[in-house]
C-alpha cells in the first residue's frame, strides 16, 4: 500500500502546481515514511525520510510564508533520527535529533507552543510524531 501511495506523490510532486502542490507531497513523502516503518520497510522508510527532509527544507527555505515548514522538518527529523537509532546509525540518528532540536527551538522562540509542536497536534494528543505512543517511547 505505501508504494502505490508513494507513488502518487511523487507524480504529484512532479506537477507543475505550485506551492501548495509541492507542500502536499513533502508532507505526504514523511507520512510514507511513517508508513514504511511501520510495516517494516526500513530502507525504504529511511529513503522516504531523507528525501522528505530535503523537501522539507528546500521549501522552508523559499517560502518563508508557510510557517508549518519548520514544524514539518523538524518532525521528518525526529522520527528519522528513531529510525536510523533502530539501524544502529547512532552518528547519523544524532545528526537528525540535533536537526529536530534545532527546529523545535525556532519554532518557540518564534513564539509556537512547544506542546503542540512536540505532540504534531493539540497540546493534549497522547502521542508523538510519527504516530508512536509517548509511553511506547520510555
Amino acid at each position: 500500500m505505501s508504494r502505490k501511495v508513494g507513488a502518487f506523490y511523487d507524480r504529484l510532486s512532479q506537477i507543475d502546481g505550485g506551492p501548495r502542490t509541492d507542500r502536499l507531497a513533502a508532507v505526504a513523502r514523511r507520512r510514507v515514511a511513517d508508513i514504511d516503518a511501520r510495516l517494516g520497510d526500513l530502507a525504504a522508510a529511511d529513503a522516504a525520510y531523507t528525501d522528505a527532509s530535503g523537501q522539507l527544507r528546500q521549501l522552508a527555505a523559499d517560502d518563508a510564508t508557510w510557517t508549518e515548514a519548520g514544524r514539518e522538518a523538524a518532525v521528518s527529523a525526529t522520527d528519522h533520527g528513531h529510525l536510523l537509532r533502530t539501524l544502529d546509525r547512532p552518528d547519523d540518528a544524532g545528526r537528525q535529533h540535533a536537526a529536530a532540536s534545532a527546529g523545535f527551538r525556532t519554532r518557540t522562540a518564534a513564539g509556537s507552543d512547544l506542546r503542540t509542536f512536540v505532540a504534531g497536534g493539540s497540546p493534549s494528543s497522547s502521542r508523538r510524531p510519527g504516530g508512536v505512543a509517548r509511553d511506547a517511547c520510555r
